[in-house]
């Protein structure tokens, strides 16, 4: 098994980030349980140590995705954006004339995320 190179591991990272902004769901307002519930907590007993560990650990690396991406003009910001809408699509729908390359976003955010120390371990 070959190892990934870095614009690889920041593709990967990008892609992972966008999936997991993508389950985002603000609250609108309305209660998502009844008002008998809410004192409920979930006892994570059918998850093994490693997941429930881990889960943590994952969600700080996406915040810290994140706060890369943030780092970024916005013109590179849309070109992600695009790209993974795209992907999703499995087709070239998305477009914007004023937006950068993905490419050149991906080069962009490599040194960032090195910075943060999101390739180390992978």
């Amino acid at each position: 098994m070959r190892k990934m190179d870095e614009r690889e591991m920041a593709d990967a990272l990008l892609v992972e980030w966008h999936d997991w902004t993508a389950s985002y769901r603000p609250a609108l307002g309305v209660e998502r349980t009844s008002a008998t519930c809410r004192q409920a907590l979930s006892s994570r007993q059918y998850e093994d140590s490693t997941e429930a560990s881990c889960s943590g650990l994952y969600v700080n690396e996406m915040k810290s995705v994140a706060f890369c991406v943030d780092q970024l003009p916005i013109a590179q910001q849309v070109a992600i954006g695009i790209e993974m809408r795209n992907r999703g699509s499995r087709a070239r729908v998305w477009r914007n004339d004023n937006a950068d390359t993905y490419e050149n976003a991906v080069e962009a955010i490599r040194p960032i995320f090195r910075r943060r120390g999101l390739f180390d371990g992978k």
